[in-house]
């Protein structure tokens, strides 16, 4: 499932299209930092792990945030964070996936992306 955001904060030149990707508006060094909240007892939300994974151009990379099985009714919350060396108009988005298959519930997914360095 690809995580959506629904109020994009910032959005210079346009990078975030569709709530749900960001497209690289230049070649060059970035670093991309995402958090969620899992929420396990709202709207059967799930227990076990939940992870979001960062995506480039529709493949994963090595890049994950996990939150670990938990049998409290509490919110959780998890991030990660990387520099990837990117290219002009590679589309980059986060997925979704838990261990019980499709039942989770995230309220919170948050999304920055910033250049460090062009070229």
């Amino acid at each position: 499932m690809i995580a959506g955001y629904e109020t994009i904060f910032s959005n210079i030149d346009d990078c975030f299209q569709d709530n749900r990707k960001f497209v690289v508006p230049i070649a060059g060094a970035y670093k991309l930092d995402w958090t969620f909240v899992r929420d396990s007892y709202r709207y059967g939300g799930t227990y076990d792990d939940v992870m979001v994974d960062l995506y480039v151009n529709g493949k994963p990379i090595e890049a994950t945030a996990i939150n670990g099985q938990t049998m409290d009714k509490d919110k959780n919350s998890a991030s990660a964070h990387v520099i990837l060396q990117l290219q002009q108009n590679d589309e980059v988005s986060l997925y979704a996936r838990s261990e019980g298959g499709q039942k989770r519930y995230l309220p919170e997914v948050l999304f920055s992306g910033h250049l460090i360095g062009a070229g």
